[in-house]
């Protein structure tokens, strides 16, 4: 739990700090970027990582779409605070810390 916790953290920090590159990443685009080699080898390393990570909360069998709740948990989240769609009085830090609570329980009720 503490280490997936760490990464959902983590990728929230990346894309507040890092807001062009995490544009670049994510954001709209025109036209699509094209998936090289190097970049689908990352991306499935990337994956791998965060489904190894589910998998130690919520077992084997539910890892892969543990995991597309927790990156589109987190990936919502990153882009409402990017695009400065979440309402003022909503807290960016309570925020990251009320969603990583939410998801690791969640993800304790599936397993």
């Amino acid at each position: 739990d503490a280490r997936l916790a760490a990464m959902v953290r983590a990728y929230l920090r990346f894309a507040a700090e890092n807001q062009a590159v995490y544009g670049l990443m994510f954001g709209k685009r025109e036209h699509a970027v094209e998936t090289t080699p190097h970049l689908a080898v990352a991306m499935l390393a990337a994956w791998t990582q965060l489904e190894e990570q589910v998998a130690a909360v919520v077992g084997a069998g539910h890892a892969t779409y543990g995991a597309v709740s927790v990156w589109s948990t987190v990936h919502g989240l990153a882009m409402l605070r990017l695009e400065r769609k979440l309402p003022p009085h909503v807290n960016p830090d309570i925020a990251i810390e009320t969603v990583t609570r939410n998801l690791l329980a969640g993800l304790r009720a599936e397993s």
